[in-house]
Parts: C-alpha cells; structure tokens; sequence
C-alpha cells in the first residue's frame, strides 16, 4: 500500500509570539535559568567577608554565600545573555533590543568592577563590582527574552513567589529563630561575648543585646530597611496581578488571595520598623489607585513626553530642596523623624569631604565605609558602611564617571520604560484554540523546573552541608519551603482560571503598571537606606526592569546585526566570561576553601597550620588583606612557638594590600606592646595610621595614651588624653558611645597627674 503522507505540523506561534524550534529552546532555557538564578539568590544573604574573628575553642558557625559562591553566581547570570547572543547567532528571524539604558549600566558596572584597580579594598572593589556586571548582564538579557504578556506574567509570578518565601522567613524568624536566639543569649551571654571578644558592658555588646532582644529583622538582607524595601518592591507588583484579575473579572479568589498576601506584608514591613518602607508603599498604592482613573491612563498616554519632563523636573527640585535646606539649617529636621534625616545628613557631609579626595573616580566601589570614619563629623557616633543614599554613593565611590553613568542609566531607563509601548495583543483571545504547548501540564512542568533549579543553587551555594546533620536537614527543608512557594506563587499568577486551566496569555497592563510603580518604590527608597546594591535586591531590580523594558520595547530598538558581528561578540563575551573563571573565580574558590580549613584548625588549636593555610590563601588571591591579617592573628596566638617577625611581616603585606585596614594597624600595636623590647617608633606609626582614618575613635586614643604613658611620653600621653575628652563632649549627650561620668573623672585625673 503507498504510504500516506501526513501535512506538516504547523509552527506554534500562539500564546505569546513563540516559535517552537531548536532554536527557541535556547531563549527558553535562558529565561528559565534567569528565573531560577533571581529566586536563588532573592532568598539567601550573600557576604564578601565574616564580620567575626574566630576565637580558639569557639563554636563552629555555619558558612553561608561567601565571596566564592558570590562569583559563581554572577558567572550563572551572565549565562542567559550567551545563550541570547547563540539564539541570534543560529537564527536570523531573532532580532536583538539594544537601548541607551543598556549601554549605560553595563558601563556602570564596568567601572565598579574596574575600580578595583585604584581601591584601598582591591577585593571587595572586585566582588561587589562583579555583582553590578552580573546585573547589568541579566537585564539586558531580560530585555531580549520577555516579549510577551506571558513572559511578563511569569516573571511577576516569580516576585509574588519571592514575596512568599521571604513573608515565610520573617515569620519563621519571629515566631521560631528569634525565641530561640534570645533564651541563648540570656543563658550563655559569657560564653558568647568570650568567643566574640567582646568585653562586658562594650557597646559592641550593647548593640548586639539590642538587636536580640529587640527583635531586629533583617530577612535575607543585610538590614532591616532592605529587607521591607525589598518586600515593598514585590508587594506592588503583587498588587498589579491583583488589580489585573479584578480588570478580567476573573473569579475573585485569585485576586482575593493574593490582596490578602500583601496584607500580611504591611504586617512584616511594620515589624521591620522601616517609616521609608512604609511610607513608599503608601506613595506606591495612591499611584496605583490614580491609574485606576482611565482619565489619568489616557492623558499619560497621550503626553507621555511631557510626563517625564515633569516628573524628573520634580525629582531635580526635591533633590536640590533637600540639599538647600540642609545647608542652610545644618541639617535635615533634627528631633523629627527619630533622627534619622538629621543622621542621614550627617553622612552626606561626610560623604562630600570624602569627594573632594579623589573626584574622578573616587575611593573604589563599596569602599565608603573604609574612609567615612576619617572624614565623619566629630558628634556623628555611627560607622557606617554606605551613605545611604545611592547617588551619593556612586559619586563618591566612583566619582565623577561613574556618578555620571548612573545618572544617565536611571534617567534613561526612566524614559524608556514610560514609552506608551505594549505588545501586540492575540487576534481573539476567548476564541483561540486550546494550545498543549501552554497547558496546565506545560505550566507544572515549567515552574517544577524553575523552582527545582532556584532550589539547587541556593541549597548549593548558602547551606553549609558539612555542619550537623540536624542543620543541614532544616535548612534543606526550609529552601524546599520557599521553593514549593515559589511554584505556588507561580501557578496563582500565570494560570489563567479554574475553568480554563492552561498559561494566561492575556493582555496585562496592570501588571506592567505594577512593575513600573515597584521599581520606583525601591528607587526612591534608596535615596535614604542602600538596598539596591546588595546581590538579591540588585538582581530582582535588574530582573523587573529588563521584563518591563522588554515589553516596552518598540521595533526601533532591535537590531539585526550581522552574523560575523554577533560571533565576534558571543566569543569576545565567551571568552570573557572563561577568563574571568580561570583567573579571578577559581583562585577565589581555593582560597576560601583554605580560608575554611584554616578556622577550624583555630579552633581546635592548630595555629601552624592554621598559619599556613591563609598564607597560601593569600598567595592565591592577594588582594584580600584578609586572609594576612588572620594569619597573622594565627600566628600571634601561636604561644609555644613565638615568631615575631613573620608577625610584623604578615601585618605590614596586610596593610600594603588594603591601607585602610584599620584593625590592621591596631593589632601591630597592640603587639608590638606585647614585646619585651617594644618598638617605641612602631607602635607610635601604627596608631597615628589608625587614627588618621579614625580620628574620632575615643577607644583608640585612650589605648594609644595608655600606651605612651607606658613608655614614658607623658607629654604624649596626656594630649591624647585630652583629644579623647574633646571628642567625647562634642558627642550627643544620649549617645551610647559617650564615655560615662565616672570615665571621664578617671581620665581627668590621670590628665592633671600627667601635666603636673
């Protein structure tokens, strides 16, 4: 019988412009690892360094995302703009969307990252500047894969899912961690300041007990404010699917859920004790609720133009009437708002005399806190790491370039995103066929592999699995927690109805509205906390912001480059990308394994080997003072084998590698005190550099007089003495770093004996 031949089976075009081809699934497994990668590093707190010397016979504390796991997570996220570039590269029909805004943040990036070149920390510079390069990759990548208003739904469903998780780690945290933690600390404080090296009645100690015992909320972040930041961010976009199911008369559970979600977030935000936070999503729900006038949606369509000229008009005069008033009053409301403008202030002063050091291009990127304590006004107690503010942050640290760049990308990306420009909706959407590529089945599908995927890296890169059993299990069971909320988030989010079970291909205005109004929010918030630059408030911004410029992309943004050029550019970025594993994430890694080794050797008191690891890790990656300034600790608690001066060698390549490594200088000191023939022109050197980025430090002085009087400069001695009492007045009188009275009196009497 003669074979019969069957028609072709058609492309699938439907539901969002796809075209299933081989080709296709490159773009596909590009979003998907986005996706995942944004979930990831959404529900983890990454750090570049322990904030915690360890102390022999100390407790071992599990590791979270280290510097190593930073890296390779910024390696992931630039995967999906290579797979972007193969997809153009192997079809033609692809078209790339390069826009100003683009090109500007990548320069951005660039800059920080090069500003390890001229930093005093060379290797947060590079870590951090890494982070802002990952970014800037993943958005542009964003902006080439979502097209459509399915992909616009799946990544709001992947913010409402991160809403979850982190709304489940704040009351998993207040409700379970938190009692814990307080009955540790008021039945082991002894043991815990001991291993800390913290003395009784310290303010460190002060600080800490406050945190505890106040409840202090940081979720995955690194502060409280970032933490609400980030949840006001997801909250409004939350808030748009809502008001989007409410347009489509949808069945109202869908809505009614997620509304009732963003209740419980007004609940967590308030816990987080964050007025900014709260502030911004009340500006964030008026905004919301004047685009519900189609009055006001039509004429900002209609004068879309003008609308941003007014708007950033606005933004100009507020900045600028907020510096006015400062200069002219000295300050931002002092006794209103708990203080905190008036502190704010503060740093912004300090942040200018820091400018006026190195205007070009500035101190190196998330190097502020390395020179603020140098330049901060003597009543400001507070040593802070950033300005609070990121445009004061981006001048300073990267100085006018880079203060510049920002400038231009924020300003640019507004424009573009406020363009009146939508996708294409479906011919008639309630009559199109049913189609198996955006089945229910599909749905599950997808979203089992993005929340499989998102928990596999953070389980990969935050849980420490060589802790106890007992850890491990909980942590594992807690990212299987947020990954299964995730999924949830999704499948409430894309799936269109009960009735009609398959992806919601829909128009979604307010979904883009949301987005639009939630990238606002953590802008302006970031004009009085940093939230912005951390790695998973960094990337969940770079994320919504490429979905939303991709779907506001008109056709004059793409560009069909030649297929030489393109090659040249997926292997002058493949190549880029394979140089930055073999030369800076590699090395990176094997230190912080020998970095690792190294405090469990100190704490069972194996100071030799301990010694030698971070000398090898320093040999691996020297920019990290780091790794010296521990050896160094390693080998000064070495007492059965005293060896001074690989002691002094170990501090002074510490120092060399990060001048301002304050600490560093102090330990020489304190060291060099310790000898029984002290350098006298040592310990001298050691502290003026000290306090040279740290002229406020009352502590210090103190120490440096104690020290003076010990080797007989009482002239020395005492002026010191009389500095340290001179900074102590000018602090506020409630500050908790003010030296009590009865100091004071002993000072003053030690003072009168020294001049007498």
């Amino acid at each position: 019988m003669p074979k019969t031949k069957l028609p072709p089976k058609p492309l699938n075009t439907s539901a969002g412009g796809h075209v299933v081809t081989w080709p296709n699934r490159l773009t596909q497994l590009a979003f998907a690892l986005a996706l995942a990668l944004v979930f990831a590093r959404g529900t983890m707190l990454e750090s570049v360094r322990d904030t915690i010397d360890i102390e022999f016979g100390a407790d071992a504390v599990p590791r979270g995302a280290g510097p190593a796991a930073g890296l390779v997570l910024d390696l992931l996220c630039c995967l999906p703009a290579l797979l972007v570039l193969g997809r153009r590269l192997v079809d033609r029909s692809f078209a790339l969307r390069l826009a100003w805004s683009h090109v500007a943040f990548v320069a951005l990036g660039l800059c920080a990252a090069a500003s390890s070149l001229w930093a005093a920390d060379r290797f947060l510079a590079l870590v951090t500047g890494a982070h802002v390069v990952a970014a800037a990759a993943l958005l542009w990548a964003v902006a080439q894969l979502v097209r459509s208003w399915l992909r616009l739904r799946l990544v709001a469903g992947v913010c409402f899912g991160l809403l979850l998780a982190s709304l489940a780690h704040g009351l998993i945290y207040r409700y379970v961690d938190l009692p814990d933690m307080q009955r540790s600390w008021e039945r082991d404080r002894e043991l815990i300041l001991k291993q800390r090296g913290w003395e009784p009645g310290s303010f460190q100690e002060r600080q800490f007990a406050n945190k505890i015992l106040g409840g202090e909320m940081i979720g995955f972040h690194v502060s409280p404010n970032a933490f609400a930041a980030t949840i006001v961010m997801l909250t409004v976009v939350s808030l748009g699917v809502a008001m989007q199911r409410f347009a489509n008369r949808d069945e109202p559970a869908w809505g009614g859920g997620v509304l009732l979600v963003s209740v419980v977030s007004v609940v967590m935000i308030y816990w987080t004790h964050s007025k900014t936070a709260m502030a911004t999503l009340v500006l964030a729900m008026v905004a919301l609720a004047g685009l519900a006038l189609p009055r006001v949606r039509s004429l900002l369509a209609a004068h879309a133009r003008q609308a941003y000229w007014a708007g950033l008009i606005v933004c100009v005069l507020g900045v600028l009437a907020v510096a006015g008033h400062g200069i002219y009053h000295g300050g931002l409301f002092e006794g209103r708002f708990g203080n905190s403008l008036h502190f704010r202030w503060r740093y912004w002063v300090a942040a200018e005399r820091m400018f006026e050091t190195r205007p070009l291009l500035g101190v190196g990127w998330n190097n502020f806190g390395n020179f603020y304590t140098a330049h901060r006004l003597p009543e400001a107690a507070e040593e802070v790491r950033d300005p609070h503010n990121l445009l004061v942050r981006a001048f300073v640290e990267l100085g006018l370039v880079g203060g510049a760049l920002l400038v231009a990308w924020l300003a640019r990306l507004g424009w573009e995103l406020t363009r009146p420009v939508v996708p294409v909706a479906s011919e008639d959407d309630a009559a199109r066929p049913r189609d198996p590529e955006y089945s229910m089945t599909a749905m599950v599908l997808a979203m089992s592999a993005i929340a499989g995927m998102g928990f596999l890296i953070n389980v990969a890169a935050s849980v420490d699995l060589a802790e106890s059993v007992d850890y491990a299990f909980i942590e594992v069971c807690k990212r299987l927690l947020y990954a299964c909320l995730l999924f949830a988030g999704g499948i409430v989010v894309v799936v269109r109805s009960s009735k009609r079970q398959e992806m919601d291909a829909r128009p979604a205005p307010w979904v883009l509205y949301g987005a639009l109004i939630a990238l606002s929010t953590l802008l302006l918030q970031n004009l009085v906390d940093i939230s912005l630059f951390e790695a998973g408030p960094m990337m969940a911004f770079a994320f919504l912001a490429g979905a939303a410029g991709g779907v506001r992309s008109a056709a004059w943004t793409e560009q069909r480059a030649a297929r030489p050029v393109v090659a040249a550019a997926l292997f002058a970025a493949a190549l880029a990308w394979a140089a930055a594993l073999l030369f800076v994430v590699v090395p990176v890694i094997n230190a912080q394994n020998q970095a690792q080794l190294a405090d469990v050797d100190i704490r069972y008191g194996r100071m030799p080997l301990a010694e030698a690891r971070l000398k090898e890790a320093f040999r691996q990656v020297p920019t990290n003072a780091d790794y010296a300034f521990r050896a160094a600790r390693a080998a000064i608690m070495d007492g059965h084998n005293p060896r001074p001066d690989d002691v002094r060698a170990l501090l002074d390549a510490a120092t060399a590698a990060d001048p301002s490594l304050v600490k560093g200088y102090l330990i020489r000191a304190e060291f060099e005190r310790q000898q029984p023939s002290p350098d006298v022109e040592a310990i001298r050197t050691s502290y003026d550099k000290a306090l040279a980025l740290n002229p406020a430090d009352i502590d210090v002085r103190l120490r440096y007089a104690a020290a003076l009087e010990e080797l007989g400069l009482r002239e020395e001695a005492a002026e010191q003495y009389r500095v340290a009492l001179e900074f102590n007045e000018k602090l506020p009188a409630e500050e908790p770093e003010r030296l009590p009275v009865k100091r004071v009196t002993e000072i003053e009497k030690k003072l009168a004996e020294l001049s007498a």
